[in-house]
C-alpha cells in the first residue's frame, strides 16, 4: 500500500509541474501576442505623423508611455519564460532523478531476485544430488536383493539336487561295501567294487559342497581362533601353493573368537588359496590377514546381508590376473567358473559363500583386472568361551558288537535306500518294520503293543508327514522310544538346539553300512542323564 501511495504522489507531482509549465508557456504566448499588437499600433501612429496627419487626442497616446509598456511587457515575458524554463527544467530533472531512482531500485530488486534464484538453484542442485545418491543407494539395495534372491533360489535347487544325489549314493555305497566284504581281497570283482566305491565317495564330496552352498550342511560349531587355524594350516598351504608363490600371513593381535565349524572354515581357506594359486600361473604373492572389525548400520548395509556389530575379518589376497565386474557378479554361483574345461567344478567359491551364510557371516570380493583379487570373510564375534565337544559322539568301544535283537521301525520314502537299510539292520540281527511314509509308520506303531518297538529310524524329509513330526507324535505316545534321523541334508532347527543327545540322533546321507550299524547301536544304548535328587 505504501509503495502505491508513493507512486501516486510522484505521478501527481510530475503532472503538476507539467501543467504549470504548460500554463507558463501559454501565458508567455498571450503576452507576446499583446506586445506585438501594441508595436503594430505604434508603427501606425508613427506613419501617420510622418505623413503630416494631425493628432487630435495627445492625452490618449504618447511615445513615453508606449516605451514603458513595451519594457514592462518584455520584462514580464522574460520572467514568465524564465519561470517556465525553470519549471520545465525542474520537472525534467525530477523525472530523470525519479527514473534513475526507479532504475537503481529495480536493479537492486533484480540483483536480490538473482541472488534468491541462485540460492534456489544451489538448493535444487543439492536436492538433486541427494536424490541421485538415494536413487543409487536404492538401486544398489535392489541389486543386492535380486542377487540374494537369485542365490537363495540357486541354493534351494542345489540343496534339492544334493538331497536326491545322496539318496542315490546311499544304496550305491552300501551295496558296494557289502559285496566287497563278501569277496576275497584278491578277487577281480573286489577291485571293480573298490572303483565304484571311490567314484561314489567323489560324488559324495560334490554333494557336500552343494550342501555347503545351500546352507543345509550339518555343522559342528566350536569356539575357535582364526589365527590358530591358519597356523595349523600353514605347512599344508605352502605345499599347496608351491615354491613360485610367496605366502605371507598377517595375524592380528588379540583377535576375537568366533563360533563356527572348524572343518568348514578350513575348507573356505583351502578353496580361496586354490583359487588364488590358479590365478597366478607365473607366480605371485598370497597374503592371508585377520583383523577385528566393527560393522555399523551403514557398513552392514554395504556388506549386504551382514549384521551390524563386532566381527572378525579373514582376508585372502593375491597378485593374480584379477577379474571384471561382470565376473564378480557371478563368482559365487555354483558351477560358474572361468577356468579351462576339466580344471574346475565351479563349486569352490559357491561353497565358501554357503559356509559364510551358514556361519551367520558374509563374504565379498574386490578385484580389478591386472591388480589381483581380495576375498574378505566376515564372521560375527562370539563371547562364549565354551569349546564344543570334540569328536562325533561315537562312544562305541572297540570290539563291541554292532548288532542287536531290538525292533526298529524304518520310515523312508526312497525305496532303494529303505531296502538297503533294512538289509543292513536285519543282517545285524534287528527286527525291521518298513514304512514308505510317515503316516504309514505312525499307523504301524499304533497297531503294535506298547513297548514292542524300541527305536524309530526315519528320514527327515518325506511327503505328507516329515520325520520330525512323526518322531514327536510317536514319542508323545511312548516317550522312551529312541529316535534316529537320517537325511541328505537338514534345514530343520532340531539339530541346532544344543541338546547333548542330538549328536547321536542324526546320521548324514550317504552313509556306509558299518556307520549305520554303529549309529543305531549308539542310539539304542544311550540313556539320558538323570537329575540328581
Amino acid at each position: 500500500m505504501k509503495h502505491l501511495k508513493d507512486n501516486l504522489l510522484v505521478q501527481f507531482s510530475l503532472a503538476s509541474f507539467l501543467i504549470i509549465g504548460m500554463l507558463a508557456i501559454v501565458l508567455s504566448a498571450v503576452i507576446t501576442t499583446q506586445l506585438d499588437h501594441n508595436i503594430e499600433h505604434l508603427q501606425d501612429h508613427g506613419a501617420a505623423m510622418m505623413a503630416g496627419a494631425m493628432i487630435k487626442d495627445t492625452d490618449h497616446f504618447s511615445i513615453p508611455s508606449i516605451s514603458a509598456d513595451v519594457r514592462t511587457l518584455q520584462l514580464k515575458t522574460l520572467g514568465i519564460i524564465g519561470i517556465s524554463f525553470f519549471v520545465l527544467y525542474g520537472g525534467l530533472v525530477l523525472i530523470v532523478w525519479r527514473g534513475w531512482g526507479t532504475i537503481v531500485k529495480q536493479r537492486r530488486q533484480l540483483e536480490s531476485a538473482n541472488a534468491t534464484l541462485e540460492e534456489g538453484v544451489r538448493e535444487l542442485r543439492h536436492a538433486n544430488e541427494q536424490l541421485l545418491a538415494k536413487t543409487m543407494e536404492r538401486q544398489q539395495l535392489q541389486e543386492q536383493l535380486q542377487q540374494s534372491q537369485k542365490m537363495d533360489a540357486i541354493g534351494q535347487l542345489a540343496g534339492g539336487v544334493a538331497h536326491d544325489l545322496n539318496n542315490m549314493l546311499t544304496p550305491i555305497m552300501g551295496y558296494a561295501q557289502m559285496e566287497m566284504v563278501k569277496l576275497p581281497s584278491g578277487d577281480r570283482s573286489n577291485s571293480s567294487l573298490e572303483q565304484i566305491h571311490k567314484a561314489a565317495e567323489r560324488a559324495t564330496d560334490l554333494t557336500r559342497q552343494l550342501l555347503a552352498f545351500s546352507r543345509r550342511q550339518v555343522v559342528e560349531p566350536k569356539v575357535i581362533n582364526l589365527n590358530d587355524l591358519i597356523i595349523k594350516m600353514d605347512q599344508m598351504l605352502r605345499r599347496l601353493l608351491g615354491q613360485d608363490i610367496e605366502f605371507v600371513t598377517l595375524p592380528s593381535g588379540n583377535l576375537n573368537l568366533i563360533e563356527a565349524d572348524p572343518g568348514q572354515i578350513e575348507q573356505v581357506i583351502m578353496n580361496l588359496a586354490i583359487n588364488a594359486r590358479d590365478a597366478m600361473p607365473n607366480g605371485g604373492k598370497l597374503t592371508i590377514e585377520t583383523a577385528n572389525i566393527t560393522l555399523d548400520d551403514s557398513g552392514a548395509l554395504k556388506h549386504s546381508e551382514a549384521s551390524s556389530g563386532p566381527h572378525v575379518m579373514l582376508s585372502v589376497s593375491d597378485t593374480g590376473r584379477g577379474m571384471t565386474r561382470e565376473i564378480q557378479k557371478r563368482i559365487f554361483e555354483p558351477f560358474f567358473t572361468t577356468k579351462e574345461e576339466g580344471k574346475g567344478t565351479g563349486l569352490g567359491l559357491a561353497t565358501c559363500f554357503g559356509i559364510a551364510k551358514q556361519s551367520d557371516g558374509h563374504i565379498e570380493v574386490q578385484s580389478e583386472l591386472g591388480q589381483g583379487t581380495t576375498f574378505k570373510l566376515y564372521l560375527p564375534r562370539t563371547e562364549s568361551e565354551i569349546q564344543a565337544r570334540e569328536g562325533s559322539g561315537e562312544s562305541q568301544t572297540p570290539g563291541a558288537s554292532l548288532g542287536g535283537t531290538e525292533t526298529v521301525l524304518l520310515a523312508e520314502d526312497e525305496p532303494l535306500v529303505r531296502s538297503m537299510v533294512a538289509l543292513v539292520l536285519r543282517g545285524q540281527g534287528y527286527q525291521v518294520l518298513e514304512a514308505a511314509t510317515g503316516q504309514e509308520a505312525l499307523e504301524i506303531f499304533q497297531s503294535r503293543e506298547p513297548g514292542s518297538i524300541q527305536m524309530l529310524l526315519t528320514d527327515v524329509v518325506m511327503p505328507q508327514m516329515g520325520g520330525i513330526e512323526l518322531a514327536q507324535r510317536i514319542t508323545d505316545i511312548q516317550p522312551n522310544t529312541k529316535v534316529l534321523f537320517a537325511s541328505g541334508y537338514t534345514q530343520e532347527p532340531l539339530f541346532l538346539t544344543g541338546d547333548p543327545s542330538q549328536e547321536i540322533r542324526f546320521i548324514q546321507k550317504p552313509f556306509l553300512p558299518d556307520a549305520l550299524a554303529l549309529k543305531v547301536r549308539e542310539v539304542l544304548d544311550w540313556e539320558p542323564a538323570r537329575a540328581e535328587v
